[in-house]
């Protein structure tokens, strides 16, 4: 599992600008750093089985990585940047880890 810092005392961007500081989703990513979800995007793309790697929440980028598949064919890894702006929903199994929500 990744970890990163993330300086709690900046708030997000894009939050700031739409003065929803207290129930943006930015809130939930950063306590989802180095968890496996499914993010899906305003424009209704689905990235599933990713690993939330990083939170920058002055630029409100998301850092996704999604692992390579092996078969029917090698397929590499993938690293996804996204701003939090365009996160719809974000999806991901309780029972791997105790989260408040």
């Amino acid at each position: 599992m990744g970890s990163v810092f993330v300086d709690r005392s900046k708030d997000c961007g894009f939050c700031k600008k739409r003065s929803r500081a207290n129930n943006c989703i930015c809130d939930k990513i950063e306590d989802l750093v180095g968890e496996i979800v499914t993010i899906r995007t305003r424009s209704g793309n689905d990235f599933v089985d990713v690993e939330i790697k990083a939170f920058d929440p002055k630029t409100c980028c998301v850092t996704l990585l999604q692992d390579g598949m092996i078969t029917p064919m090698r397929m590499p890894s993938e690293v996804t940047h996204i701003c939090c702006e365009d996160i719809e929903s974000i999806t991901r199994e309780l029972m791997k880890r105790k989260l408040r929500y």
